[in-house]
C-alpha cells in the first residue's frame, strides 16, 4: 500500500510540475511598476513586413494579438527600453529601422487614435506626462494622407509615416510590426508538498494521514490544472487535423517546388543571358572608347598640322611682302657628251637675274633626271630665295632639216641659296639622248637646252619658311596647259608640290602614245632614301557623274632609284572628257608610313 502510494503520487507529481511562462508563444514579457502593483505586457517583434492597414490582420490570425498600443507611460518607457536592447541580429533582420504599432492619425480625424480602444491620447494619458509626443513631429500633419504611427529601433521615439495618400494611390509603406496580446499564464508554479511527503515516508518522518490531507489538497489544485491540460489536448486534436491537412497538401507542395525548380532555370538561363550581353557590352564599350581615343588623337594630330601650316603661311607672306618681282630671260645650256663623269653631265654657266644658273644630266638609275642649278652670284645678299611661277626646259631635237623642242614644265618651283636646285624627269635616257640616231645630239656631241621662267619670278631676302612634317595629306593638284606642252613623246608636266613626311611630291603626266599618270617625289635629292607609302590619284572628270578615273596603292616602296608610282593611262582619243580650260584636276592622297 505503501508502495502504491509512491507512485501515485509520482504520477500527480509529473502533472503538477507542469509549468508555462508568462506569455504564450513567441511573445516576451515586459514588466512595469503602477502605482503599487507589478504589471506585465506580452510583446512579440515580427521581421515580417506589411502595409499598417494589415498590421492588426496579421497580429491576430498569425499571432493572437493585435498591433501594440501602450496605455500607461510607465507601460511605454518599459516597452521603449525592452525594444531598443532587443538583439543586433533581429534588428539587422528588420524591414528598417522602424515598425508598426497600433495608432493612426487617418484622413477627416485631425487627431491620432489607438487603433484597438479608439481613444486618443489625451483621453489616455494627460499629454503633459507623454513627454515623448510633444517632441515627434505628430501634430498639424498635412490633410488629405493617413498616418501611422512606428517606433525607431534605435532611438525609441514615435514617428508618423503615411499610409495611404490621394496623391499616390496604390503607393504601400511596409515596416516591420510590433504585436501584442493579453493572454498572460500565471507562471508561478503550484505548491508540490508532494515531493516532500514522498521522501518523508522514505525517511519515516511523516504518516500515511498526514500525507493523505496533503495529497487531497493537491488533487484540487490538480484538478483544476487537468482542466488547463483538457483544453491543449483539444489544441493537439485541432493541431492533429491541420497536419492531415498538410498531408493532403503535400501533392500541391511536391507541384510548387517542381514550379519553383522550373522558376529558378529560367532565372539561371536568365542570369547566364544578362552576362553574356554584359560582357559583350563591356567589350563593345572597349571598342568604342579605343576608337574614340584614336579618332581624339588624330584630331589632336590635325590641329598640330593646321596651327603649323597657319604658322608657315604667316611667314610665307611675311616673306611675300619683302620681295622683288624679276624678268628672268630666257637661258641656253649646252651639255657635251664628253663632260658625263661619275653618273653626272653639267652644263655651262649662264648668269641671270643676279644669279649664276647651269643644268646637269644625272643617272643614278634607269630614271635619270634633269637638274636645273642656281646659286647667288655677284650682288647677291644670303639668304635670298627665288620662287617661280612656271619653270620649262626644252631639249631641242633635229628631224631632217625641222628641229623639235621636247618639253618638260615645272609648276611652281623654288630655289634658296639653302637649296638651289629643281628637278625633272626628262623622258629620255643619256644613253638615248647622246646616240645619233635619235637627233638629239648636235655637232660637237652636244645637247641644247633651253630654261625659261613664265610669268614673273620673285626674289626675297631669307629662306623659305620651315615646313611642318605631316605625315598624311589629301590636294587637288591642276596640270596646267596640257595639251599645249604635250605635244611630242616625251614631253612631261608637274603640278605643285604637296609635301608629306618631310618630301616634296608632284602629280606628273607623261605624253608617249597615250597619256600616263603618277606621283613623283624629291627628284633632286641626291642622298640615298626609301619610303614606305600609301596613295590614290583620282584623274577627275570634267562630265561629272563620277566618270573618274581612280588608281592606288598600299604599302609601295619610293626611293632614290625609284622616285615616282605609276597612276593612269587615258588614250589621247578619251583625254578630252578630263579637260577643262585645258586644266586637268587630280585629287590625291598620300600616307607616308612613319
Amino acid at each position: 500500500c505503501k508502495i502504491t502510494l509512491i507512485l501515485t503520487l509520482n504520477r500527480i507529481l509529473c502533472v503538477l510540475l507542469i509549468g508555462k511562462a508568462s506569455c504564450p508563444g513567441r511573445y516576451e514579457a515586459v514588466s512595469y511598476q503602477l502605482g503599487s502593483e507589478r504589471k506585465e505586457s506580452c510583446y512579440f517583434v515580427s521581421t515580417d513586413y506589411v502595409r499598417w492597414e494589415d498590421g492588426t490582420l496579421f497580429c491576430s490570425r498569425h499571432h493572437g494579438g493585435y498591433l501594440a498600443e501602450f496605455v500607461y507611460l510607465a507601460e511605454w518607457e518599459a516597452f521603449k527600453s525592452f525594444f531598443t536592447n532587443i538583439p543586433k541580429t533581429t534588428k539587422a533582420q528588420l524591414y528598417d529601422t522602424h515598425v508598426w504599432i497600433g495608432a493612426s492619425h487617418v484622413i477627416g480625424r485631425n487627431v491620432w487614435k489607438w487603433n484597438g480602444s479608439e481613444a486618443d491620447f489625451s483621453q489616455i494619458v494627460p499629454r503633459s506626462q507623454i513627454p515623448e509626443l510633444e517632441l515627434t513631429p505628430l501634430k498639424n500633419l498635412p490633410e488629405g494622407d493617413s498616418y501611422g504611427l512606428t517606433v525607431n529601433v534605435y532611438s525609441g521615439d514615435m514617428e508618423p509615416y503615411i499610409f495611404r495618400t490621394l496623391s499616390c494611390i496604390g503607393c504601400p509603406t511596409m515596416h516591420s510590426y510590433v504585436c501584442e496580446t493579453d493572454q498572460a499564464i500565471d507562471k508561478e508554479p503550484l505548491s508540490l508538498s508532494a515531493t516532500e511527503c514522498q521522501r518523508d515516508l522514505q525517511d519515516g518522518a511523516r504518516d500515511l494521514a498526514q500525507c493523505h490531507e496533503d495529497l487531497e489538497r493537491e488533487k484540487e489544485e490538480a484538478k483544476k490544472m487537468s482542466q488547463n491540460l483538457t483544453v491543449c489536448e483539444v489544441d493537439l486534436e485541432l493541431c492533429g487535423l491541420q497536419a492531415l491537412g498538410l498531408e493532403d497538401d503535400s501533392e500541391n507542395l511536391a507541384e510548387c517546388e517542381k514550379n519553383i525548380t522550373e522558376v529558378k532555370n529560367v532565372i539561371s538561363l536568365k542570369e547566364q543571358t544578362i552576362s553574356s550581353l554584359q560582357e559583350k557590352l563591356l567589350q563593345e564599350r572597349g571598342k568604342r572608347i579605343s576608337s574614340l581615343e584614336e579618332e581624339l588623337q588624330k584630331t589632336k594630330l590635325f590641329l598640330w598640322e593646321r596651327d603649323q601650316m597657319i604658322s608657315f603661311l604667316q611667314r610665307e607672306l611675311e616673306i611675300a611682302r619683302k620681295t622683288t618681282e624679276l624678268l628672268i630671260p630666257k637661258m641656253t645650256f649646252a651639255i657635251r657628251k664628253s663632260d658625263y663623269q661619275n653618273g653626272e653631265a653639267k652644263s655651262s654657266i649662264v648668269e641671270a637675274g643676279g644669279l649664276r644658273w647651269w643644268v646637269s644630266f644625272w643617272v643614278p638609275s634607269n630614271f635619270n633626271r634633269l637638274l636645273i642649278h642656281a646659286e647667288g652670284g655677284r650682288g647677291v645678299s644670303v639668304p635670298w630665295t627665288l620662287t617661280t611661277q612656271f619653270l620649262t626646259l626644252k631639249i631641242f631635237k633635229k628631224e631632217g632639216r625641222e628641229e623639235k623642242a621636247h618639253t618638260n614644265r615645272l609648276e611652281r618651283a623654288t630655289f634658296s641659296s639653302d637649296k638651289g636646285v629643281a628637278g625633272m624627269l626628262p623622258g629620255w635616257t643619256w644613253s638615248t639622248l647622246t646616240h645619233p640616231s635619235w637627233g638629239f645630239i648636235h655637232s660637237q656631241e652636244t645637247l641644247h637646252m633651253e630654261v625659261s621662267f613664265e610669268g614673273v619670278a620673285s626674289m626675297s631676302l631669307g629662306l623659305p619658311p620651315q615646313r611642318p612634317t605631316v605625315w598624311e595629306a589629301e590636294a587637288i593638284l591642276q596640270l596646267r596647259e596640257f595639251t599645249s606642252s604635250l605635244k611630242e613623246d616625251g614631253d612631261g608636266i608637274s603640278s605643285r608640290s604637296v609635301h608629306v613626311g618631310g618630301f616634296e611630291w608632284r602629280a606628273w603626266v607623261r605624253r608617249r602614245s597615250d597619256y600616263a599618270f603618277g606621283l613623283k617625289c624629291s627628284l633632286e635629292k641626291k642622298e640615298d632614301w626609301t619610303l614606305r607609302v600609301d596613295w590614290s590619284m583620282i584623274l577627275l572628270s570634267a562630265e561629272g557623274g563620277g566618270r573618274n578615273e581612280e588608281t592606288k596603292g598600299n604599302g609601295v616602296e619610293v626611293r632614290r632609284g625609284l622616285p615616282l608610282t605609276f597612276g593612269c593611262h587615258i588614250r589621247e582619243s578619251d583625254i578630252h572628257r578630263f579637260l577643262t580650260d585645258d586644266t586637268a584636276k587630280v585629287a590625291v592622297k598620300i600616307r607616308v608610313h612613319h
